[in-house]
């Protein structure tokens, strides 16, 4: 959309008539960053369309240059702040052009890498996660507090979980030395990251307990001030068999299959 911006958008209402058409009762976003102008991207224009039902902005403090994870130790909390306050910041003038749309928005992706340090660099699956819980309870606290009021925040969703999958294998290194993980392959685990990016660098592990406590307490903290309307839904993740046929789904897709 950067050199094309009216194209983009014709484009993105286009869509979401047709996906509407299809399925009225489906909700429909465009899944953008936010308001980038270097990618071509603008909330108000990209989500304004009648068939866009909320927004959607992403919050990636290393990809957009605003946190280095590997200044000194002593630097690290002075970077953080510095890191926190450009998020919070973008946080809040995003969610007041979604407020002028009268549309909910949804932090769509958002999160930070292990930190550096780790004795087999910070795509280890043990390596600590002491300033992304940080990052994640700071980013968490704005959501609540705007849904709190009925501000236009609706929700979040942290990137990504990678469950039981591992990187299937990582270059060790003693700090400060740089990290050299190897690219995906297929037939690697799917843990999240794409595999242009470092597997293992946004990766929430079943072992990352400290930081599946945050995420649980956030979602916690949303679910009490929806409804007190019980939710209903299938037993797709708890019956063995459709366990079993998404594990399956998701191998072949690994492995470059035709699943259809």
């Amino acid at each position: 959309g950067w050199n094309e911006e009216d194209a983009f958008n014709d484009w993105i209402d286009d869509a979401a008539a047709h996906f509407k058409s299809v399925d009225p009762n489906h909700l429909v976003t465009v899944g953008t960053w936010g308001s980038l102008a270097s990618w071509g991207t603008n909330l108000t224009l990209n989500h304004d369309g009648p068939d866009i039902d909320y927004t959607t902005i992403h919050i990636w403090p290393e990809n957009f240059g605003q946190f280095d994870p590997n200044v000194l130790e002593e630097q690290l909390q002075g970077e953080y702040d510095d890191a926190k306050a450009w998020a919070l910041n973008y946080f809040t003038v995003e969610a007041g052009k979604s407020f002028d749309l009268n549309k909910p928005m949804v932090l769509e992706e958002f999160n930070l890498g292990r930190d550096v340090g780790s004795l087999n660099g910070r795509y280890d699956p043990a390596s600590e996660t002491i300033w992304r819980e940080k990052f994640l309870t700071d980013m968490y606290a704005a959501v609540h507090a705007s849904a709190l009021i009925g501000g236009p925040a609706a929700g979040d969703q942290f990137w990504a979980w990678g469950g039981e999958g591992r990187p299937s294998d990582f270059i060790k290194y003693t700090y400060p030395g740089p990290p050299g993980p190897l690219d995906w392959m297929p037939g690697d685990p799917w843990i999240g990251d794409p595999m242009h990016e470092p597997q293992g660098w946004y990766s929430v592990y079943d072992i990352d307990v400290s930081t599946l406590t945050v995420i649980s307490d956030h979602a916690a903290e949303m679910k009490a001030l929806s409804s007190n309307q019980e939710l209903t839904h299938d037993d797709f993740y708890s019956n063995t068999n459709c366990r079993q046929w998404f594990k399956d789904h998701i191998d072949k897709i690994l492995n470059r299959e035709n699943t259809f």
